[in-house]
């Protein structure tokens, strides 16, 4: 387990915790050494599109004097002020001004992640600018997440770009680099316990899970910065991370913080809190109830501001609610925490109630124990004056999983402990979509009629319309057997007109996806195939642009109804075998875009002629 312990630890304990080590780390008398050629960034897939980080001394001695701007300094210094300048001025705005104006924030973070690449920036660095860099970037990747969580709008995967997955994608490059700059680079010898607990903060919740261990792995084992990964607030945030991710069994983490902690003052309660929530998942509740008792003692002690304790009071406390298979401990704290009789905050978490209504159902406990969990939980969020929309999609569609595995057939009973699950909902908070969704998403019953009153709940409870509840309706039809095409083109009609009424141009790509899955590719498609290609036909030149088209097109040549839907160019006037006519309505805002004939045959002939070209390479 590399240079995990102490210098000052005897040499026959050192084997022992060597046994699990992975093969391309190298021991020397229980030493360890990773290759020279260490590139964590490798491990990602987003990382080739990242420039490779040059090495300090690149272009000083051996510049190219054909590039001035790279021997200059007077450029350099230039380059530097005007990186400072940007980096203090977006440290200095608040959470509060960040979020009001976040593209223009983000906008100034992402300059300063391109100014990053360029050496004359780097070298002119010092330790603060490091941190203050890192920062920014962890608070940047904490913005973006919490902004997708938060938007009120139904992402749509017909949209080509999606701003917060864009943000994701160029957010992890720049941390990544930064992180290969650290272990290797320029800033290697700006390293601190602090810098490195940003930085692990970011990547984790990024989950770049192998890159994060790997680039730990990688400081340990460098003898001149070791001490600083070994650090009580570094291993508090890597070791949970190394056992979930199997890195390390449960007992190698208790040896890990063991010896890194004796001789020591004391325990900082970020360290006594990770070990904690390693036990709990453990199942280890004796040492996990002794840790969050050594926290509260740290509190007493008065060690640290109370605020700083109380956060990590709040995380472990939460993780006995998310974690906790004893469900006899979990309600204990999760009882606590909705009755607020806490002298900490504790945020209810949605995934930590979905565990919890996992770990019931797993331990055989009544579904009256989920629900009044799940019931419990709404009842806090709607207290919040904040409407994160995603926790509630996350409690409900946890709550009809596990409703739909307890009662998998129509009975009374079932339908009944379905109209109250309702009810109880419509009690606590008007009925929406990311109510009903759930239902209907999760509905494995097979009856219509049943079906057709889940529908009508939309109107009944006056529910806003939104596309996502149009396709989820139009998927969840291809599993019901007495469902005629009749009503499927009657359902794709309203879903087009719900479309034409919001002003959309086109049939976005996610429409004509729940459209497949409730014909083409339903278990009843023997009797929808031909109804599909009648509506594909009739609606073909609805699609976006010819981009949407290819890539409509690019989806079926590798299916097996590859050939079916080649009927649609290839035919000049094909003749489907359909029970209902088709015939595309006048709308307002809805209107045929693209010539799929023409781009289709275009790209089946492009893809005949590559193909054909890969085959005669082989001759």
């Amino acid at each position: 387990m590399f240079r995990l312990l102490a210098s000052n630890t005897g040499s026959l304990l050192r084997p022992v915790l060597l046994r699990n080590v992975r093969p391309t780390l190298k021991l020397s008398n229980a030493s360890m050494d990773l290759e020279k050629s260490f590139q964590f960034r490798n491990n990602s897939g987003l990382a080739a599109s990242v420039p490779p980080t040059a090495k300090a001394d690149v272009f000083v001695p051996k510049a190219d004097p054909v590039f001035p701007e790279k021997v200059d300094p007077r450029a350099s210094r230039s380059k530097a002020r005007r990186f400072e300048e940007l980096l203090s001025n977006a440290v200095g705005e608040t959470i509060k001004s960040r979020r009001n104006t976040q593209d223009q924030h983000l906008g100034t973070v992402r300059l300063l992640t391109d100014m990053f690449r360029d050496d004359a920036v780097r070298l002119q660095m010092s330790g603060d600018d490091v941190y203050k860099y890192t920062n920014l970037l962890n608070e940047a990747v904490y913005s973006n997440r919490f902004s997708r969580l938060n938007d009120s709008r139904n992402r749509d995967s017909d949209q080509y770009t999606n701003h917060t997955l864009a943000n994701d994608i160029w957010l992890k490059n720049a941390i990544l680099e930064l992180a290969d700059t650290l272990a290797n680079g320029a800033l290697q010898r700006l390293v601190t316990p602090q810098i490195l607990r940003k930085l692990l903060f970011a990547m984790l919740q990024l989950q770049v899970n192998a890159e994060m261990i790997k680039f730990w792995e990688h400081g340990v084992n460098d003898p001149r910065h070791s001490a600083k990964y070994l650090k009580q607030s570094v291993l508090a945030v890597v070791l949970p991370l190394t056992y979930a991710e199997k890195r390390f069994s449960y007992d190698q983490v208790i040896k890990l913080y063991e010896v890194n902690t004796k001789g020591q003052p004391y325990v900082t309660h970020y360290l006594l809190a990770a070990i904690g929530k390693v036990a709990i998942q453990e199942g280890d509740y004796l040492r996990a109830l002794d840790c969050l008792e050594q926290v509260l003692a740290y509190l007493e002690s008065g060690s640290d501001k109370p605020a700083n304790v109380h956060r990590t009071l709040a995380e472990l406390h939460a993780a006995f609610i998310g974690e906790c298979k004893d469900i006899k401990i979990a309600r204990h704290f999760f009882s606590k925490t909705v009755e607020n009789l806490l002298p900490y905050k504790v945020v209810l978490k949605a995934p930590h109630v979905q565990k919890l209504m996992d770990h019931c159902y797993e331990a055989n406990e009544p579904f009256d124990t989920v629900v009044e969990f799940w019931k419990q939980a709404l009842t806090n969020y709607a207290r919040d004056n904040l409407a994160f929309n995603a926790r509630y999609s996350i409690v409900n569609k946890a709550l009809f999983l596990i409703f739909f595995k307890m009662y998998p057939e129509l009975t009374e009973e079932a339908y009944m402990k379905l109209k109250e699950v309702i009810l109880i909902y419509a009690n606590i908070k008007p009925v929406d979509d990311f109510f009903l969704n759930n239902i209907v998403l999760n509905y494995t019953w097979g009856d219509k009629v049943v079906f057709e009153q889940l529908v009508q709940n939309y109107a009944v409870y006056n529910v806003t319309q939104t596309p996502i509840l149009y396709r989820v309706i139009l998927k969840k039809m291809g599993e019901l057997k007495d469902l005629t095409n009749r009503e499927i083109l009657l359902q794709w009609e309203a879903t087009l007109r719900f479309l034409d009424g919001a002003g959309y141009k086109y049939i976005p790509i996610a429409d004509w996806a729940s459209l497949r899955e409730a014909t083409i590719l339903s278990p009843y498609s023997d009797s929808r195939a031909e109804f599909y290609l009648a509506v594909l036909h009739a609606y073909r030149n609805y699609h976006q642009d010819d981009k949407a088209v290819h890539r409509f097109v690019k989806h079926w040549m590798s299916k097996p109804q590859a050939l079916q839907i080649a009927r649609i160019s290839n035919e000049h006037a094909p003749k489907f075998d359909s029970d209902v006519d088709v015939v595309a309505p006048d709308f307002v805002h809805l209107r045929e875009n693209v010539d799929y004939d023409a781009v289709a045959s275009n790209i089946v002939a492009l893809s005949r002629e590559h193909n054909d070209a890969l085959s005669e390479s082989f001759h």
